[in-house]
């Protein structure tokens, strides 16, 4: 008697897989906030932690982000640090400066194709360079000659050095001048390499960190700057420890497993670099700071060799929120969790565990008392990649591309 076929499973059409797939990642958004996230970033003092253990074993092994009150009450940086005090101890030094039009720094940018052209070539002479150099510069501009309209470029601040005095009058000077926010944010552990001077006041290590991430940090950090400066959202293959001193820093924060809403792209790497035309300024005193610094008015210029970033363009405060929500229905799917809010203040540090996404804005919450700045410092530990929030995010990632919902192959910044 001749044996019958196995019936197998009905393989589901495309669409009704592509339909499925995306169930199951949103399921999954859903879940993970209700079990073990939560709607609210946790506070705890120190004092509660109960050791690196618990730490560890609370947030870390979870990928869960928190805010810890009181984790470096010892510090002197809490009452000493302020625009005076630190240039005084920082003397004729002379730290990196990132400048950026309008405080979008390493952001998704739209760009004038005409302002693009200009500043390909700002501070050239024709006939520059090798000849191959030259015909590949005719080939790009028989490229974008006669082109019109805009383009999306990534694009990275202009950097300067400049001393920490002139620092603090450029910030203050440059609210007065458009197309020009300073923030000192340099992220080549610009702490140790630039600010040695403000070690004492702080640590340069977190030694109950360093136990449960297995080492000293890879990199540690200063940030400087006001609330003009916004950083776009993105995610890091670090542990974060981020250590507020001055004025309120506001997360916004995804987790890895929503990577599926967050739309990656490639886009076009460029960087803000000083045109020579002078910047329009309200007095002589601005001209001649401008001047003096080499700052002038900022244009784009391509990244050479050509290369592509993988970024976001969401925003959880967009301009037109109706048009973001066409664009980007599964962010602001009300259907789905919201971002987690973190607002970091005064002597709070912020575990961010590595990979989820943190959009950051700030606000100079204690401009009464003189400080209009925003200032901290971060501890970037490596992420152990063989912890399953890593597997988990890659195949999020994996399931994105194939319902085009991300870019495939990406290069990553």
């Amino acid at each position: 008697m001749p044996k019958q076929a196995k019936q197998g499973l009905t393989p589901l059409e495309p669409n009704e897989l592509s339909g499925r797939l995306l169930d199951l990642l949103k399921q999954q958004s859903t879940e993970l906030r209700d079990i073990d996230v939560g709607q609210h970033v946790q506070r705890i003092h120190a004092n509660q932690l109960g050791g690196p253990l618990q730490f560890s074993t609370q947030f870390v092994m979870r990928n869960k982000p928190c805010i810890i009150e009181g984790a470096f009450e010892e510090w002197p940086a809490l009452h000493k640090w302020n625009a005076e005090y630190i240039t005084q101890k920082a003397g004729a030094a002379e730290v990196t400066v990132d400048i950026t039009p309008h405080g979008r720094g390493d952001s998704v940018t739209n760009i004038d194709l005409t302002e693009l052209l200009g500043g390909q070539h700002s501070g050239e002479k024709e006939g520059a360079g090798p000849p191959q150099e030259q015909q590949r510069k005719k080939e790009m501009n028989a490229e974008l000659e006669g082109v019109q309209g805009c383009t999306q470029c990534f694009v990275t601040p202009c950097e300067r050095k400049m001393q920490v005095g002139q620092f603090f009058h450029l910030l203050r000077a440059s609210r007065c001048v458009p197309g020009i926010v300073p923030y000192v944010q340099h992220q080549n552990s610009s702490f140790l390499e630039e600010f040695g001077f403000l070690l004492a006041d702080t640590q340069p290590e977190l030694s109950w960190a360093n136990e449960v991430f297995g080492g000293s940090p890879e990199a540690v950090n200063l940030w400087i700057g006001d609330d003009r400066s916004v950083t776009s959202y993105h995610k890091d293959h670090y542990e974060n420890m981020y250590a507020v001193v001055r004025g309120t820093k506001i997360f916004h924060l995804m987790p890895p497993s929503d990577s599926y809403r967050m739309y990656q792209r490639r886009f076009p790497a460029a960087q803000w670099q000083c045109s020579g035309t002078p910047v329009a300024c309200e007095s002589k005193e601005q001209e001649s700071m401008l001047q003096q610094l080499g700052i002038s008015q900022l244009r784009p210029q391509m990244l050479e060799p050509r290369c592509h970033v993988a970024w976001t363009e969401v925003d959880p405060e967009p301009e037109d929120l109706e048009q973001a929500a066409q664009d980007f229905p599964l962010y602001y799917d009300e259907d789905l969790p919201e971002p987690l809010l973190a607002e970091v203040g005064p002597g709070d540090l912020l575990y961010l565990p590595a990979c989820w996404y943190h959009r950051v804005s700030q606000t100079c919450s204690q401009s009464a008392q003189g400080h209009d700045y925003v200032m901290a410092v971060n501890f970037w530990y490596d992420m152990a990649f063989s912890h399953s929030p890593w597997v988990s995010m890659k195949l999020v990632e994996g399931l994105a591309e194939v319902l085009r919902l991300k870019d495939e192959h990406e290069f990553e910044r």
